[in-house]
This record gives structure tokens, sequence and C-alpha cells, in this order.
């Protein structure tokens, strides 16, 4: 939005977000972007997010390009019509300056949970034998669903949380927005994700991990089902459901982990 007013030579423009509190609204404001739940009445309104349908999952009367296919922050550039350009949002700032834990050992920030069983890393045990592979480490599980042993778990405070992640040596997790937060954050991130391409997720600061040699990225070539916790178009109720995540192996992500960590 910031690039949006800078682009269209804007003086001012109004956001509401389903997050206000999420935002550093006075940075903002600063800079002309006024964050929040009321509006001036008679201005014209833009509304970003993604338009489809079973039937057409690419509305190309709302989207330019096929969302399925380009960078999640590139959906709201193509939106607004204006060059995709990666920047970090600057959080509130009882998130920027919360509380960094003291700790013995480098602390690992993770989360397990997300809204669709797709998301998963679908492998038994895998993050029992992750953490396994980091034995010096203390790693602090901050999905508020469950709990995940042998790691601590976080409270569920998002502040708390931020305090962890700002403590951490890097964030592990799976296609959701606690990965987001994290890098907003300025945390190294490793996203385990089978279902979306790469690119969804490309970033400065974010490593995807992947098995190229099985099924995968079926977020660009379908439709997703939002509806279906189980959705797996290719393969779902055979011995292949899910196979773009089980097939990723507690090995292979403590091998990119620490080799994208030796390149810092």
């Amino acid at each position: 939005v910031e690039r949006f007013k800078e682009h269209w030579g804007f003086k001012r423009v109004w956001v509401k977000t389903h997050k206000d509190w999420l935002w550093d609204t006075e940075y903002y404001a600063s800079r002309g972007v006024q964050i929040g739940s009321e509006f001036p009445e008679g201005l014209p309104k833009v509304h970003v997010g993604v338009y489809y349908s079973m039937k057409e999952p690419w509305n190309r009367a709302e989207h330019r390009m096929d969302w399925r296919k380009i960078h999640l922050a590139q959906i709201g550039s193509d939106r607004l019509g204006i060059p995709f350009e990666e920047r970090r949002p600057r959080l509130a700032p009882q998130f920027q300056k919360a509380p960094v834990v003291a700790s013995d050992k480098p602390i690992v920030t993770f989360a397990t949970h997300s809204t669709a069983g797709a998301k998963y890393w679908q492998r038994e045990e895998c993050w029992a034998e992750l953490i396994d592979r980091f034995p010096d480490h203390r790693w602090i599980h901050t999905s508020k669903e469950s709990h995940c042993p042998p790691a601590e778990q976080s409270g569920e405070s998002l502040e708390e949380v931020a305090g962890w992640m700002l403590s951490s040596q890097f964030f592990v997790g799976i296609s959701s927005g606690l990965g987001w937060f994290a890098w907003a954050l300025g945390v190294p991130v490793f996203i385990i994700s089978g279902f979306t391409p790469s690119v969804v997720e490309r970033s400065k600061g974010i490593w995807t991990i992947q098995n190229p040699r099985v099924c995968n990225s079926c977020w660009a070539w379908d439709v997703f089902d939002k509806g279906d916790w189980d959705w797996c178009p290719a393969h779902k109720d055979t011995s292949r459901q899910f196979e773009c995540t089980r097939e990723i192996s507690p090995e292979m992500v403590a091998y990119r982990i620490k080799k994208e960590l030796n390149r810092q």
C-alpha cells in the first residue's frame, strides 16, 4: 500500500485490514498511509484479495495474472496496478520491541499447524526427528493449537511469540501466518511446503524446502478447495495422498537449514 501511494502520487491512502493492530500505525501515518476503521466519505475503494470460483480459478476480470503462480505479495501489487517490489512490513512496536529471551542454547522457533491438511508436514514423527538433529538448540513451539513434544511451548500471546522469535537463530514452519510473522521480524525462515510452488513464498530471508521428485505444487495447477480439509487433487484417498510433504524427510530439512545458515 505504501508503494501504491508512491506510484500513483496520492497524498494519503486509507487502509482497513482484518488485523489493524499488527501494524505500526503511527509510522505509516507519518508516511501518508492511514490504517484504521474510519474512512472519509466518498473515497474510491480498492479491495485486495483473491477472487475465484471452483469453475473459474483465474478470474481475469479481477486478476491480470494467475494468482496461483505468483508470489503471495504480488497478488496485492497486481490488484493495485503497481510493479511488484518486496518490502518487509513495519509491525507494531509491541512486536518489534518484544523482550528477547536469554538462553544458554541457541533458540529455534517453529510452528506445526495451519488451515488445511495440504499445508501440514504429513510425515509421522517428523518434527521430533528434526528436533533430534539439532541437539544443541532449544526448540520453542509457537502454534497455539497443541503442544509438540519434546519442544517447549510458547504462550498464546503474540507478543510472547514475537519475543521468542526475536531471540531465535531461525524459524521453521509450514505455509502459515506465523512464518510470515517471523519473516516480518527479520528472522531467517524455513518453510516446508509441497502444495505451493516455490515462487509463492520466495522472499529474501525465506527458504522453501520441497521434494521435486514426487507430486508437488498442486496450488498452481488445480483449484484449491478451502472447504475440503483433505484436499489433494491428484491422489486423495490413495497411498500417495500428501506425498508432497510426506516424502520430505527430517534429514532433508536439517541439511537445507545447515547449508543456508553456513552461507550467512
